[in-house]
């Protein structure tokens, strides 16, 4: 499992979004604001990809979200963007254990 933050870290402009984690949304509609949301998340299959889809370009386009990716020993972060005609996506690849 993971956790998933997303926020706008830059300016609050009215951006809102659609997260899909292996083409399932997982966030449907979600306005963006300084404010950190988070929803945790098992990744079930080996690799995995999160998408960013923008619902609207808020007030300053592109449509911008931070994403957070938090499994217990790190911590990544980064700034994705889309607008109406592309989606940004993460691929998170799940390790063997050893």
């Amino acid at each position: 499992s993971v956790i998933i933050e997303y926020w706008d870290r830059f300016n609050e402009d009215g951006d809102s979004i659609t997260l899909y984690l292996n083409n399932k949304p997982i966030v449907y509609k979600k306005l963006l604001t300084k404010v950190k949301q988070s929803l945790t998340v098992k990744l079930t299959q080996k690799t995995n990809y999160l998408v960013l889809h923008a619902e609207n370009l808020g007030k300053e386009p592109p449509n911008t979200a931070t994403i957070a990716i938090k499994d217990g020993k790190k911590i990544q972060t980064i700034s994705l963007n889309s607008t109406l005609r592309t989606s940004s996506a993460i691929k998170l690849v799940v390790k063997d254990k050893k």
